[in-house]
């Protein structure tokens, strides 16, 4: 794949807000199914052809279901199974979810369905629940399957217990740990789906300083940082963002969150701008911030 192709067929929809008030800046809240339909219709035409989504995204599939979604390939996930302690349980709660998630989306099969939770796949050492999605890829159900990871060391575990076929990645302007430690390189070397998602960090970057949570007070001057940069380049941090992972090297697909209309006009805008963002290489690791999961914070109004 050529780095840096602007080609809409890159993207992927992301569909979190369609279902929840999902992101730190999100002040939209939960998309309409009215708007849903007018986004992939938008979508559509633009020749975009994938949807993100997941169970624990709220109703995000039930409205891909009856909003047209049947003329998109689907990447779907297998909710975290670590509750369920035995072996038995944790397969029936994915054949149940996985059932679900069909019915809900309207089709007979999708294009991708991953792991939630790497740790799911990890600890099962007997290989119970990969035998389990290996049986709905050979009687095609799934065509890809694969793994949401946080880390470079959960990849290298993944990878000691099977080759996915799709990963998929946090990868942003501050994060940029994959890429530094080789392992985007050593799955695209592998053949793997390389899928970007948290291209916004899930809309921190978009935050202004000024209302700045308290508990990013020690990266502040990245984020500062990061919007001089843009500012300099007359770019804003939605065309900054974009292009900094779409040029980004061992990439396939990106996945953008979108609430509107008007937001994945934008965003279908400023995925093409050129030249892309420049932007100093740094090796900021701290899992603190750039794990959304461990963020404690609240947005200052």
């Amino acid at each position: 794949m050529e780095v840096g192709t602007r080609s809409y067929d890159r993207l992927i929809l992301g569909t979190a807000q369609w279902g929840l008030c999902y992101g730190v800046s999100n002040t939209q809240g939960m998309t309409s199914g009215e708007e849903v339909k007018k986004i992939l219709k938008k979508a559509h035409v633009s020749k975009i052809s994938f949807l993100d989504t997941a169970p624990d995204y709220g109703e995000s599939e039930s409205k891909i279901g009856v909003s047209g979604g049947q003329d998109f390939k689907v990447i779907t996930k297998i909710p975290k199974l670590s509750e369920y302690p035995a072996s038995i349980d944790k397969v029936n709660e994915l054949r149940f979810s996985f059932e679900k998630s069909i019915e809900s989306l309207n089709r007979k099969c999708v294009y991708g369905l991953l792991f939630h939770d790497p740790i799911d796949l990890i600890k099962d050492t007997q290989g119970i629940l990969l035998r389990e999605v290996n049986k709905l890829k050979k009687n095609n159900r799934v065509k890809k399957i694969g793994v949401s990871v946080y880390t470079g060391e959960q990849i290298d575990s993944i990878l000691d217990i099977f080759l996915p076929d799709i990963v998929q990645v946090p990868l942003n302007i501050l994060d940029q740990r994959l890429f530094h430690s080789g392992h985007l390189k050593k799955l695209n070397a592998l053949g793997i789906e390389v899928h970007a998602r948290s291209v916004f960090l899930q809309g921190l970057l978009h935050i202004p300083i000024e209302k700045l949570p308290k508990f990013f007070k020690p990266i502040e001057h990245l984020l500062i940082n990061v919007q001089s940069a843009a500012v300099k380049q007359e770019m804003s941090i939605n065309q900054a963002s974009l292009s900094f992972v779409r040029d980004m090297p061992f990439v396939d697909k990106i996945i953008v969150g979108i609430e509107s209309l008007s937001h994945l006009n934008d965003a279908l805008n400023d995925f093409v701008v050129c030249p892309g963002f420049e932007y100093e290489s740094t090796e900021f690791s701290n899992e603190l911030f750039l794990d959304p999961r461990k963020w404690n914070i609240k947005i200052e109004s």
